[in-house]
């Protein structure tokens, strides 16, 4: 399941003239650097809202990625899950009502006690959203901190002459 979020910046043309003097490799970079920059506000709301559970294992696995194509595209990324929070799919989504059965090499299922049972049907829930509510909220604060830091590799760069 993925939520897809497209930001639309104000003031992307200011932007882009000053990436305009920047050698090719150098744009690329900031503006891979900046993406990374708005996905990792989104990433800190998608926490704050993700259930704590037990664990917190499902609040640990949300991470972010980037990535920068040739043709000038780049990619930000929020994921949540992993081997410790296989589940984050379910809770983002919910479940549908089904049934557990046992399984060859089981006889009973155990419902935390002495209750044993060959099946027993599962009610279902719904999804929490925490990620799509995430992306969501998180919208104009991720545009303001692409915008920053872009801005502010810029001016360094302009500034120093060189890249640090």
């Amino acid at each position: 399941m993925a939520v897809q979020l497209n930001i639309k910046l104000q003031g992307f043309d200011v932007l882009k003239q000053r990436l305009s003097a920047l050698p090719e490799r150098l744009r690329r970079n900031i503006m891979r650097g900046g993406m990374r920059a708005a996905v990792a506000v989104i990433r800190g709301v998608a926490r704050n809202l993700a259930p704590l559970g037990r664990t917190g294992n499902l609040r640990r696995s949300i991470r972010v990625s980037t990535r920068a194509f040739r043709n000038g595209r780049i990619e930000g990324t929020v994921k949540a899950g992993g081997k410790l929070a296989y589940y984050a799919n379910i809770v983002e989504g919910g479940a549908k009502p089904h049934q557990i059965s046992v399984t060859r090499a089981a006889k009973a299922l155990n419902l935390g006690g002495r209750v044993l049972v060959k099946k027993v049907q599962h009610p279902g829930f719904q999804g929490r959203r925490f990620m799509e509510r995430a992306a969501n909220q998180s919208e104009a604060a991720a545009s303001n901190a692409f915008a920053q830091y872009v801005n502010n590799r810029v001016d360094l760069f302009l500034t120093a002459g060189r890249e640090r």
